[in-house]
């Protein structure tokens, strides 16, 4: 959080709302890697090299009596290894995606486990296309593209239409859905999100959100705001998504057989959780179940032909 805080107190080319926002996660996110990878990426190896000279001093120990400066080393790895083991068991309780399991846990063998389940599940290793197969990445590709392209195309011209004149809509105050959005409003929002969900292209998750809400709400507002006035010709920079394929049954072969889930910017999720919210204290109102029913009934006099 320097690193966000130090970028909002330099100079910076940008000005629009959004691309502040957009520049000051793509900033963070780049320190945190950077951070990350100099505390992670070789936790590992650090970990079994303390333990063998762990292992190595306490073998000597048995033959002779170890010097000061021997135990003061074999005292400072110990505590050493409490902290690398900390870190090998979040990093695999992260990559195993085990939530109902607290962080502290020590079945590393389990997280291990269920993370390579979760990898040859989710790997796509060929696509049925027609009376053959789709094996290279690029074929797979071009599968699903077209796929998914044919059912989020243009639908054909409908030939009938609601007749809007006779049915009778009952009216409601909805002002308030569309009042700007309040610090509190946007609060409540991100308290509201799951915390350790998959991240979107920003890379950022809920937990991100709830601790440093203090610090970036200043520009969290400011977007928000932006939103609200509709000065919207940059929101296409933290409005993007990644598309996955999640298998929906054992041996998926076919497009069909996989489910397409869609990973948003923490931005966007704060909005429609807001707007969420909002909508919600209407929602009894709105929709009637009894009227529904009776809409179903008599479906054919409300539609007319076009």
């Amino acid at each position: 959080m320097k690193r966000w805080q130090r970028r909002k107190e330099s100079n910076s080319d940008h000005y629009e709302p959004f691309h502040v926002l957009y520049h000051r996660l793509g900033e963070t996110a780049k320190a945190l890697r950077k951070w990350s990878n100099s505390l992670i990426s070789d936790s590992k190896l650090q970990l079994h090299m303390a333990l063998e000279i762990i292992l190595r001093l306490d073998i000597a120990q048995e033959h002779r009596q170890l010097s000061e400066e021997e135990l003061q080393l074999r005292k400072k790895l110990k505590v050493r290894v409490l902290g690398l083991a900390a870190v090998e068991r979040a990093r695999k309780k992260q990559v195993s995606r085990i939530t109902n399991l607290k962080l502290g846990d020590a079945n590393t063998k389990n997280f291990h486990r269920r993370a390579n389940a979760r990898r040859r599940k989710n790997y796509m290793q060929k696509l049925q296309n027609g009376r053959g197969w789709a094996v290279t990445h690029d074929e797979k590709v071009a599968v699903a593209q077209t796929h998914f392209g044919e059912i989020m195309g243009r639908p054909p011209q409908r030939s009938t239409d609601l007749n809007w004149d006779t049915i009778d809509i009952t009216q409601h105050d909805l002002r308030g859905l569309d009042t700007p959005f309040t610090e509190e409003e946007l609060k409540n929002a991100i308290n509201q999100m799951p915390s350790d969900k998959a991240p979107g292209p920003d890379r950022f998750t809920g937990a991100f959100l709830k601790s440093c809400r203090d610090i970036i709400k200043g520009d969290i507002i400011a977007a928000s705001n932006s939103f609200h006035s509709l000065r919207c010709s940059s929101l296409q920079i933290i409005n993007s998504a990644n598309i996955v394929l999640l298998p929906k049954k054992e041996g998926a072969a076919t497009v069909t057989d996989f489910q397409p889930i869609s990973l948003i910017h923490s931005f966007v999720k704060i909005i429609a959780k807001a707007l969420a919210l909002r909508l919600a204290l209407f929602m009894n109102n709105i929709v009637s179940t009894q009227r529904i029913k009776a809409l179903l009934s008599r479906k054919e006099v409300y539609m007319i032909t076009t």
